[in-house]
């Protein structure tokens, strides 16, 4: 899985072809080798127990993101345009305000 500007692509077989994979796009942590996060332009967040075939909505940082971290405990890390730092320990369902830079 890999994320443009514009959408994601994915490929099946190693990086050899890619296809789009969704409208929109995001920034992209992969926290295990089969977990995966997104956490969407719009501030949603989303994940993966299946290395993208499948998504659950998990709730929203409230922001645009700038940077984005998922540890393997669960937490999860985001960087805002705003200028706020956020933590979720509970992979992404709610976001506890760490830090405010600008």
């Amino acid at each position: 899985l890999a994320a443009s500007q514009a959408q994601l692509f994915i490929s099946r077989d190693g990086g050899q072809r890619w296809r789009a994979f969704t409208e929109g796009t995001g920034l992209l942590a992969w926290p295990d080798p089969k977990g995966l996060y997104l956490l969407a332009a719009d501030g949603r967040v989303w994940h993966s127990k299946d290395r993208g075939r499948r998504w659950q909505s998990r709730g929203s940082v409230g922001d645009r993101p700038a940077a984005f971290l998922a540890t393997r405990t669960g937490r999860l890390y985001a960087a805002l345009h705003s200028g706020a730092l956020k933590e979720s320990s509970d992979g992404g369902r709610s976001w506890t305000l760490r830090a405010e830079f600008g």
